[in-house]
């Protein structure tokens, strides 16, 4: 939000600009985690979809736990970013901005910071 404070002798004049409301993350996160954490929630925030994300990413992190294998496939380098993809798709049904996160991931070959970047 944006705001122009005008003082002139003792009276003080502001305008506000109408803007956006603001998708920033409730806390600073840092490191490769923090950062794809803190994207996903604005991505989230701005589309309105904070609790469909969650519910997603909850359940992910259930499979996860639950299934020791699926985090060793997530991380190995030995499987194909098809296999992986592929994977992601059978994970279950997920909102649209969920997909195209973990898809992000396997592009950029962060596949094996999913557990770091749901616990962040």
């Amino acid at each position: 939000m944006f705001r122009q404070v005008l003082s002139v002798g003792k009276t003080q004049f502001t305008r506000g600009y109408a803007s956006a409301a603001s998708n920033k993350a409730p806390l600073m996160l840092f490191g490769i985690d923090g950062k794809y954490a803190t994207a996903l929630f604005q991505a989230a925030a701005s589309k309105n979809a904070l609790p469909a994300v969650e519910s997603d990413l909850l359940k992910i992190e259930d499979q996860l736990t639950k299934n020791a294998k699926l985090g060793e496939v997530f991380s190995s380098p030995m499987l194909s970013k098809t296999a992986k993809e592929k994977l992601i798709d059978s994970l279950g049904k997920k909102s649209e901005l969920t997909t195209n996160f973990f898809k992000t991931l396997l592009e950029n070959n962060r596949m094996s910071e999913t557990r770091a970047i749901i616990a962040a």
